[in-house]
Protein backbone atom coordinates (compact mmCIF):
# COMPACT_ATOMS: atom_id res chain seq x y z
CA UNK A 1 0.00 0.00 0.00
CA UNK A 2 2.52 2.37 0.96
CA UNK A 3 4.57 1.26 -1.88
CA UNK A 4 1.08 2.58 -4.75
CA UNK A 5 0.68 5.57 -2.26
CA UNK A 6 4.17 6.90 -2.93
CA UNK A 7 3.87 6.18 -6.59
CA UNK A 8 0.70 8.15 -6.66
CA UNK A 9 2.09 10.79 -4.77
CA UNK A 10 5.06 11.09 -6.93
CA UNK A 11 2.87 11.33 -10.35
CA UNK A 12 0.71 14.44 -8.34
CA UNK A 13 3.48 16.24 -7.10
CA UNK A 14 4.78 16.33 -10.50
CA UNK A 15 1.54 17.45 -12.12
CA UNK A 16 0.98 19.98 -9.55
CA UNK A 17 4.35 21.55 -9.34
CA UNK A 18 4.91 21.84 -13.23
CA UNK A 19 1.75 23.61 -13.42
CA UNK A 20 2.73 26.54 -10.25
CA UNK A 21 6.17 26.71 -11.90
CA UNK A 22 6.05 26.50 -15.81
CA UNK A 23 5.12 30.28 -16.15
CA UNK A 24 8.54 31.04 -15.10
CA UNK A 25 9.96 28.33 -17.59
CA UNK A 26 10.53 25.73 -15.02
CA UNK A 27 10.09 21.97 -16.21
CA UNK A 28 9.18 19.58 -14.02
CA UNK A 29 8.92 15.79 -14.87
CA UNK A 30 9.70 12.39 -13.75
CA UNK A 31 11.77 9.39 -14.95
CA UNK A 32 10.75 6.00 -13.82
CA UNK A 33 13.25 3.52 -13.78
CA UNK A 34 12.65 -0.42 -14.46
CA UNK A 35 15.88 -1.62 -13.72
CA UNK A 36 15.34 -2.50 -10.49
CA UNK A 37 13.40 -5.46 -11.13
CA UNK A 38 16.19 -7.37 -12.35
CA UNK A 39 18.46 -6.24 -9.37
CA UNK A 40 15.08 -7.67 -6.63
CA UNK A 41 15.25 -10.94 -9.05
CA UNK A 42 18.68 -11.86 -8.73
CA UNK A 43 18.74 -10.68 -4.77
CA UNK A 44 15.89 -13.16 -4.19
CA UNK A 45 17.02 -16.12 -6.13
CA UNK A 46 19.54 -18.27 -4.64
CA UNK A 47 23.25 -18.32 -4.84
CA UNK A 48 23.61 -21.49 -6.85
CA UNK A 49 20.98 -20.80 -9.27
CA UNK A 50 22.63 -17.32 -9.93
CA UNK A 51 25.86 -19.10 -10.50
CA UNK A 52 24.02 -21.91 -12.50
CA UNK A 53 22.62 -19.52 -15.05
CA UNK A 54 25.17 -16.93 -15.20
CA UNK A 55 22.39 -14.32 -13.74
CA UNK A 56 24.93 -12.26 -12.37
CA UNK A 57 26.73 -11.41 -16.04
CA UNK A 58 23.14 -10.93 -16.61
CA UNK A 59 22.38 -8.54 -13.75
CA UNK A 60 25.70 -6.99 -14.44
CA UNK A 61 25.11 -6.12 -18.19
CA UNK A 62 20.97 -4.66 -17.30
CA UNK A 63 22.29 -2.18 -14.63
CA UNK A 64 24.92 -1.17 -16.67
CA UNK A 65 22.05 -0.48 -20.06
CA UNK A 66 19.81 0.76 -17.33
CA UNK A 67 22.37 3.40 -16.30
CA UNK A 68 22.66 4.31 -19.80
CA UNK A 69 19.18 4.51 -20.41
CA UNK A 70 18.90 6.63 -17.28
CA UNK A 71 21.17 8.61 -18.67
CA UNK A 72 19.72 9.35 -22.01
CA UNK A 73 16.31 10.42 -20.71
CA UNK A 74 17.80 12.86 -17.82
CA UNK A 75 19.82 14.40 -21.29
CA UNK A 76 16.64 14.40 -23.39
CA UNK A 77 14.68 16.40 -20.59
CA UNK A 78 17.07 18.95 -20.08
CA UNK A 79 17.98 19.55 -23.65
CA UNK A 80 15.88 21.92 -25.95
CA UNK A 81 14.40 19.39 -27.88
CA UNK A 82 12.55 19.12 -24.70
CA UNK A 83 11.35 22.12 -23.93
CA UNK A 84 7.56 21.17 -24.44
CA UNK A 85 7.68 18.29 -21.71
CA UNK A 86 6.54 19.00 -18.51
CA UNK A 87 4.68 17.72 -15.75
CA UNK A 88 4.75 13.92 -17.15
CA UNK A 89 6.46 10.49 -16.36
CA UNK A 90 8.53 8.92 -18.60
CA UNK A 91 9.44 5.45 -18.23
CA UNK A 92 12.58 4.41 -19.00
CA UNK A 93 12.02 0.69 -17.77
CA UNK A 94 13.26 -1.00 -20.89
CA UNK A 95 10.29 -2.91 -21.70
CA UNK A 96 9.28 -4.15 -18.72
CA UNK A 97 5.74 -3.14 -17.57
Amino acid sequence: VVYAATKGARAVVTKVLSQEVGARNIRVNTIAPGGATLKARAHSASSAAIARCGWSRIRRSAESDSRMTLRNVAAFLASNEAGWVTGHKLSAAEGWA
